[in-house]
């Protein structure tokens, strides 16, 4: 059988459409399939992503707030310890009143008393210096422990607060007279610890009475005695 041009144009024609066709289903529509199921997976990957980057950016808010938390808790037993650490509040007192140039002349401990969140012990406060040097002090003495622009916590030394101020102006004697505007100052000053380890404290009673100006003679010989241990007097 002999076929003729048309015959074979035609069959031509259905052999390129077959061929194509075969392609197309044995070879372009599974390729498309599986671009579509890894564009699929793709989707699913950077939903799995995203999730984790949004766990992730959760984890490292809570681990900050909480390293911030910590150190403000450090800061805050700095401020308020859990004991009354009366020593190292002298020793304060002893650095602060060196930074405003008067002389600390002695420390007597009173009562400690609890309130429901926090313990105040109560330290008589002896300075002497010049009127603003004694004000700079108690400046000082108020800014331990302030806020800052944040409302946190600032702390560079304990939480201190000032009660009652008495203060006279000293004139010397005639061997060794006071400068101008020299004033001795007493200071009822609290210093404060955390109430819900601290205990009542009553001042220690001495053996057999001692007289106000023995009492503070021995503030003094002590506070020379930390003096002495820690390099000097200021």
């Amino acid at each position: 059988m002999t076929l003729n041009k048309r015959d074979k144009l035609l069959l031509s024609v259905l052999a390129a459409v077959a061929a194509i066709g075969g392609l197309y289903w044995f070879v372009v529509k599974p390729a498309k399939a599986d671009a579509q199921a890894k564009r699929d997976q793709l989707s699913m990957v950077q939903s799995d992503n995203a999730n984790l980057q949004d766990q992730l950016t959760r984890l490292t808010k809570q681990q900050t707030g909480a390293q911030d938390r910590m150190i403000d808790a450090f800061a805050m037993s700095k401020a308020v310890p859990a004991r009354p650490q009366v020593d190292t509040a002298i020793v304060q007192l002893q650095s602060l009143a060196k930074q405003s140039n008067v002389t600390l002349m002695g420390v007597r401990t009173s009562a400690t008393t609890v309130y429901p969140n926090i313990a105040a012990t109560e330290l008589s406060v002896v300075v002497k210096g010049r009127y603003f040097d004694v004000d700079d002090f108690m400046f000082r003495l108020h800014r331990q422990v302030t806020l800052d622009e944040r409302s946190a916590p600032r702390v560079e030394g304990r939480l201190f607060a000032t009660k009652a101020v008495d203060m006279d102006l000293t004139t010397g004697d005639s061997e060794d007279p006071a400068p101008a505007g020299t004033v001795e100052t007493e200071l009822k000053v609290l210093v404060f610890t955390d109430g819900g380890t601290a205990t009542p404290v009553a001042a220690p009673s001495a053996p057999a009475p001692m007289s106000p100006k023995a009492a503070e003679q021995k503030s003094i010989n002590a506070i020379n005695a930390t003096n002495n241990s820690a390099g000097g007097t200021p």
